[in-house]
Order: structure tokens, then sequence, then C-alpha cells
């Protein structure tokens, strides 16, 4: 169990609390636990963490990249380049590192777990996280590659975006107390770790998922792509060029919009508006690829 037991949002020196708080707790419930305090955002401390499991239980079957630091509340301008910094080292290289230290020894022994944890944030964007929401946009790419590349060696790779109440959750500012109390009742930690834990199991039958856990329920998120309209090909988009503006390209029969003229898709005629067309075209694509996505959702 690692935690360096600082500040939400990194700062502060190092507290052994927290971790040693939870190793408690699991040795309580019967369980086995070694505390940490190393830096997981380094190569050095995430070493350490591997050699450390290692030493206490003779192997390492799984690990779980859950460190992190949160600065909510921020506009995108408001973000300096130290924050950015500081949380791409936890968040990013953090992940990274650990799962890095730990590759060799599944690929050793042809076996092995990793759970990585990402966000709504990520997934789906949040005002005032936009540093927050583009490191964990980057965990569901990892894991899904990850998953890829781990697959020939029996290694299975997942993440988890949380519903959960923890200290992070305090560091919100603006939130009334009575909202953070009620989120602590109804989304307890506790809900989340039994995922995490089936996850980590031998029989776990995926790979490359990302669930949604929280609450008293599990979901699996999905990336969806609707069939798109097709432009034409290559020769028709270069034809349609800037360097070819003056030409009209018509796309094939069937692939315009419905109710948008093969011509008024791609038009580079001075009739019809030259390149000036293409913004009111792209306009209504997008506006009918928007309209599947909501039928479809």
């Amino acid at each position: 169990m690692n935690d360096l037991g600082t500040a939400t949002d990194g700062s502060g020196s190092r507290d052994a609390g927290p971790a040693a708080q939870v190793v408690e707790e699991i040795r309580a419930a019967g369980g086995t636990a070694v505390a940490s305090t190393a830096d997981a955002s380094s190569v050095e401390g995430t070493r350490s963490l591997i050699d450390l499991a290692c030493a206490e239980f003779g192997s390492v079957d799984g690990v779980v990249a859950n460190a992190g630091i949160y600065r909510p509340g921020l506009d995108f301008t408001e973000i300096d380049e130290g924050l950015l910094e500081r949380m791409t080292a936890i968040h990013a290289f953090g992940a990274w590192r650990l799962v890095r230290a730990a590759w060799p020894r599944f690929t050793g022994c042809g076996r092995g777990r990793v759970v990585l944890v990402t966000s709504a944030a990520g997934l789906y964007g949040m005002a005032g996280n936009a540093a927050y929401s583009l490191l964990k946009a980057g965990i569901v790419g990892l894991t899904r590659t990850l998953a890829a590349e781990g697959a020939p060696h029996g290694i299975r790779v997942n993440a988890v975006a949380p519903v959960a109440w923890s200290r992070m959750s305090t560091a919100t500012e603006g939130v009334p107390p009575e909202v953070l109390e009620r989120m602590r009742e109804e989304a307890p930690p506790e809900a989340v770790a039994p995922v995490v834990a089936a996850l980590l199991a031998d029989d776990v039958p995926v790979t490359g998922e990302v669930l949604s856990a929280g609450r008293g329920r599990v979901g699996r998120v999905l990336t969806g792509e609707t069939p798109g309209h097709s432009l034409g090909g290559r020769r028709a988009a270069a034809r349609a060029g800037p360097h070819r503006a003056d030409q009209r390209t018509p796309l094939r029969g069937g692939d315009g919009v419905p109710g948008l003229g093969a011509r008024d898709a791609l038009s580079g005629s001075p009739g019809r508006g030259g390149r000036r067309g293409w913004y009111p075209a792209a306009r209504r694509i997008l506006h009918h690829t928007q309209t599947c996505i909501a039928c479809t959702s």
C-alpha cells in the first residue's frame, strides 16, 4: 500500500499516516499488507514498490496504479506549467512507470494483472479540470494499448472510472459539507474496491476494458463511432483542396448526406461560394452526425 500522505494537490510534507491506516484496516480484516511512502511518480520510487512487494510476498501478481493529485476549479488558462508538470508526473508518468517496473516480472512468469484508474473527467470532460481530464483520458489509451501488448504474455489490463468519495473529494471548492457527506454515504470506496479486486483475479475474463464503478453499480464504458459519410475518397478530397478550388467534385451516388446534395457536400466552384461553401457543408455533416449519435445513445 503506497501513499505519500501529502495534500490532495501534492503539496506539503510526507505523512506515513494514510498508508499505515489502510494497512491496519487490511490486517484487521485478516489480510496481509505493507506500507510505503515512496514517490510513485519516479522511476526509483516505482521500482522500490515492486521490490518491496517481492521481498514481502515473494512475487508480484498484479498492480493498481491509483496514485494521483487533484486541483479542481481552475479554468484552462489558470493552470500554470508547474501544476501541469506535477499532475503529469503522477497521473501519466506514475502509471507508466509502475506498470513498466512490474512488466518484466509479468512476462517472465507468463501472467499478470494491471488495473489503471481513469475518471469521468477523462471520459467525458469536466469544466475546471482541464489538466486532470487530459491525463485521465490518456489512461484509457494506455489501458487498451497495454492490453494488446500484454495479451501474448498472459497479462490482462483494464481500467476503472470510480465514482467514490475520497480525500480528493474534499478538495473541490464550493461544495456544501452536506453534499460531501451524502456522497460519502452513497458512494463509499468500498463499493469500488470489489470491482478492482475482481479485475486482479486469476480468472478475470476481460482485458482492455474500462468499467465505471460506484454507487452500487458497474457499467462497461464503450467508445462509439457512427457509420459516417464518405467524402469520395482521397482523389476526390484532393480535387476539392485549396489548389483545385475552381473545380467541382461530385460525390458518388449514395455517398452524400441525406438531404444534402453531392455538389453541396463538396463543391469548390466559385459559383457555389468556393471554399466558403465548405464551412456550412461541414456544419451540416456534423449536425447530421450528431443526430446519429443522439439516436444511438
